[in-house]
């Protein structure tokens, strides 16, 4: 638990932390033959630089091309290699941001800027869709 709280709570989260965590959890389920692939390093490298970056209007082109692949091809990569697209990453990048604010007892506006959203409006109805409920049920 304590890996898990640093893992969420610290910027600085390393591909070996995530893979000591989700093995850690793995081992917990009976009769585990899992294994954790190994994921493509451009991949790797894009969601790093997203994780890290202070520019919340990132797009397709821009991160392919950090990375050397045609957008095309980025896409169904980050698809197959994360099992989400690319904007559902982004989506989820935006979400966390919001919660870390709201975590760290932030007003819903605060909350919905830090995370990227337009307005306040726009981040309640994508928390709902997302979680089921309303953020201000969090905050209480």
């Amino acid at each position: 638990l304590n890996d898990l709280k640093k893992w969420f709570d610290e910027n600085e989260n390393t591909h070996e932390r995530v893979c000591k965590i989700l093995e850690a959890m793995v081992s917990k389920l009976p009769s585990s033959n899992l294994r954790i692939k190994k994921m493509d390093e451009r991949i790797l490298r894009s969601i790093h630089f997203m994780k890290n970056s202070e520019n919340q209007n990132m797009n397709l082109k821009h991160i392919s091309d950090l990375v050397s692949l045609s957008p095309d091809r980025f896409y169904h990569l980050f698809k197959q290699e994360t099992g989400l697209t690319f904007r559902q990453f982004i989506l989820h990048l935006k979400m966390v941001s919001s919660l870390h604010a709201i975590h760290n007892h932030h007003n819903l506006t605060h909350a919905s800027h830090f995370g990227g959203f337009a307005d306040q409006s726009h981040f309640i109805k994508t928390f709902k869709k997302t979680f089921g409920i309303k953020p201000s049920s969090i905050k209480k």
